[in-house]
């Protein structure tokens, strides 16, 4: 999502794993991931509801595709409209 990791927090693991992360300003974020294969579906809170958004597969419509591979303790994270990102276990 364009962000450092590190500024990145597990808030938790299961069913669906959810992360959160404050902005600079202030903003505060939160996902949630469904993983499955090789693709990440993300959904995000939506504050001014109190609800979750919807899950970001719709791919005809326009929400980006996102997958990840492991390879020799390498995480590569693939978006088709950001590109890619790599990461080691320092990076975390």
């Amino acid at each position: 999502m364009g962000r450092p990791t590190k500024t990145m927090k597990t808030n938790q693991a299961e069913p669906n794993p959810e992360i959160s992360y404050r902005r600079p300003d202030g903003d505060s974020f939160r996902y949630r991931c469904q993983v499955s294969e090789d693709r990440v579906i993300w959904s995000t809170f939506l504050a001014d509801t109190n609800e979750w958004g919807r899950w970001r597969n719709r791919y005809s419509e326009g929400d980006a595709s996102t997958t990840y591979s492991i390879s020799k303790g390498v995480l590569t994270i693939s978006n088709d409209q950001s590109g890619d990102q790599t990461f080691k276990k320092k990076d975390f």
